[in-house]
């Protein structure tokens, strides 16, 4: 069967500006998004396989705030609260259907946020360090499994001297493997956060 095309209609508002000799400048913005005929993961005859529920309304707000300590050092500041909730939307689970108007929608969290220092300079050693929290969450459309808030951990080293560049990265570094998005693989199933990572590299720039 074909599935049906997805709408939506969406709005964003927002103001940004610095403060203390621009040293403080930040980023404020409130959105919404309406989707209808969402396709998702779903069972189709007993196999894994896509479907069409019918809507879904995504309201939120986010702000970002970067503040100079010194020119080189500085402090990074993100936030973000979405509200991903089902509209009207009828879905079969086992061999009853469901209502799941005004439920949120799983594996969705509605606090976000993220915490970080860098320092940068033009040449020598630069360092960065970010914190990332991602809060509650439902595992399943129906809002009957909630699974806890988690906090992952990411850092950088690098050193630039003339045109050469040499970093080392390492992301997710507490190897916090949550679930974070629903698999089209069967119910039940999900993708885990990307487990403990690091990588290298060098760059040359050419005048």
């Amino acid at each position: 069967e074909i599935l049906e095309p997805e709408y939506a209609t969406s709005g964003e508002v927002g103001l940004r500006g610095s403060l203390a000799d621009q040293r403080l400048s930040w980023d404020l913005s409130g959105f919404y998004l309406d989707f209808r005929n969402l396709v998702v993961p779903a069972s189709v005859n007993g196999q894994p396989g896509l479907d069409n529920i019918g809507a879904m309304h995504l309201r939120g707000a986010e702000l970002e705030a970067d503040f100079a300590i010194t020119p080189e050092f500085k402090l990074l500041g993100r936030y973000a609260y979405h509200d991903t909730r089902f509209g009207d939307t009828v879905r079969l689970f086992g061999s009853a259907t469901r209502q799941l108007l005004g439920n949120r929608h799983e594996l969705s969290p509605q606090h976000l946020s993220a915490l970080g220092l860098d320092w940068t300079p033009v040449e020598g050693l630069d360092l960065s360090v970010t914190g990332s929290y991602v809060g509650d969450r439902w595992l399943n459309a129906r809002n009957t499994a909630r699974v806890g808030s988690y906090a992952t951990w990411d850092a950088g080293i690098g050193y630039t001297t003339g045109p050469w560049t040499f970093r080392f990265d390492g992301s997710n570094l507490s190897n916090r493997r949550d679930p974070i998005s629903e698999s089209e693989l069967g119910d039940a199933s999900y993708y885990l956060n990307p487990e403990r990572t690091y990588w290298g590299h060098v760059s040359y720039r050419f005048r």
